[in-house]
């Protein structure tokens, strides 16, 4: 399917509609010539504490979207650096309120009780957003999967009559019976709903919602901050490594569900095979706790101990500088062992130009395919290992599945795209 073109909802098929044969529209975005009647406003709710890979997909469409035909309002939690973010940003208009903290993390009963009761200030913010969104008449308002950005939602939509579309970035049963039931509700009330996968859509729509209000729309990347020329001559000269030495990079937080032990486990054999190859893990540390009191990143570290890969392997921790960490790794590897949505990561990697061995869950395949990279079954550290040394050993196919990758996304995850998909479904649920 050419990922160029928004599924229509339903059909599986790419809507061909022509944009100037859409009659008026009762809420009134364009006319019968294709010229928009009135500004469209919409407010992007985020209630997170932190400018996140969600909040980043969100900034792309914000970005594009035409400032003639759309007024752009922020509703951002005060908490965190969201807000600084978003104001750097043109032609968007953002407020910050308390939306509270996140339970992400609260170990313990009271822990989360004491956050709670912090978070009581956020029930008069509601009613300020509230305010703002009919002082402002909002027209639709676009939030994340996050539980409290998708139940908020809801009665801000109630109470002003706007449309309500949640953008879904992960798996909802993911979260828990209460958080996930209040994304739940969220998805029931929405007037659409926006996946960042063809596989993230099967997953809401097994949840009963209906396929005809369900917009498969795939991440983009911005193909000028990720690109080949950029250089990483900078940080192979910071942790020591050699321009000849090959250097496996991966990109993401320290936990389980992101495979790094397979990795690891991987990398006892390919340092056999070439004893010179390094690894580099950039990824802040999620604290996840596993057997033994331990964190995970605890064990990754006893694990190198063990198996003599203390030299191989280097913890590069929480970068802000990852453009250039893929601009200097010879190949990338994505070993998530659980199912990821849409993972900006791989195509930041493509976009550098770089090959990608990536396991066979969630959106990855839909990035990967038409030789985008190699694909891998999850949990398996022997063909994960095959993949590897097989791109280490021939620097023909390593620099052909680059180019293909590049390629791809510069015909079909490029960033505007992004927004013209979801102007799409903006129509859609104005009509």
């Amino acid at each position: 399917m050419d990922n160029n073109k928004v599924d229509r909802p339903g059909t599986g098929v790419a809507g061909n509609k022509s944009m100037r044969q859409v009659a008026e529209i009762p809420g009134g975005t364009r006319d019968k010539d294709g010229d928009r009647s009135k500004e469209v406003r919409i407010l992007f709710i985020n209630t997170t504490e932190f400018f996140g890979p969600a909040m980043q997909v969100h900034s792309q469409i914000m970005k594009h979207l035409d400032p003639k035909i759309y007024r752009i309002f922020v509703a951002t939690n005060s908490h965190g650096n969201s807000g600084e973010q978003f104001r750097r940003m043109p032609n968007v208009v953002t407020t910050e309120y308390d939306l509270g903290g996140s339970l992400i993390g609260k170990h313990g009963f009271w822990a989360k009780a004491v956050r709670v009761f912090f978070n009581i200030p956020t029930l008069l913010s509601f009613l300020r957003i509230l305010w703002f969104v009919r002082r402002e008449r909002i027209d639709l308002i676009h939030a994340g999967s996050n539980p409290r950005m998708a139940f908020l939602g809801i009665p801000l939509c109630l109470f002003s009559g706007a449309k309500l579309v949640v953008h879904v970035h992960a798996e909802p049963r993911n979260r828990g019976f209460l958080r996930g039931s209040l994304i739940e509700l969220g998805l029931r009330r929405a007037d659409a709903v926006i996946t960042v996968s063809r596989y993230m859509k099967d997953i809401v729509c097994g949840l009963g919602i209906s396929p005809y209000k369900v917009w498969p729309v795939l991440n983009v990347v911005d193909v000028e901050k990720f690109h080949p020329r950029n250089e990483g001559t900078k940080i192979r000269r910071e942790f020591q490594i050699e321009q000849h030495v090959p250097l496996i990079a991966t990109v993401g937080r320290i936990t389980p569900q992101k495979g790094q032990k397979d990795l690891l486990q991987a990398l006892v054999a390919v340092r056999q095979a070439d004893p010179d190859v390094k690894a580099l893990l950039v990824g802040w540390d999620a604290g996840t706790k596993v057997s033994g009191g331990r964190t995970y990143l605890q064990e990754l570290q006893e694990f190198c101990g063990q198996h003599s890969l203390t030299d191989t392997v280097i913890f590069g921790g929480a970068r802000t500088d990852v453009p250039e960490i893929f601009a200097a790794a010879d190949l990338v590897v994505v070993p998530s062992s659980h199912a990821e949505s849409c993972p900006l990561v791989v195509l930041e990697a493509m976009s550098t130009g770089k090959p990608v061995v990536g396991t066979e869950c969630g959106g990855i395949p839909e990035l990967l395919e038409n030789e985008g990279g190699i694909l891998v079954p999850p949990g398996h550290p022997q063909d994960l290992l095959k993949a590897i040394i097989r791109l280490l050993k021939q620097p023909v196919l390593r620099n052909r599945l680059g180019r293909n990758a590049r390629t791809r996304v510069e015909e079909r995850f490029y960033e505007s795209r992004l927004a013209e998909e979801v102007e799409k479904v903006y129509e859609a649920v104005l009509e």
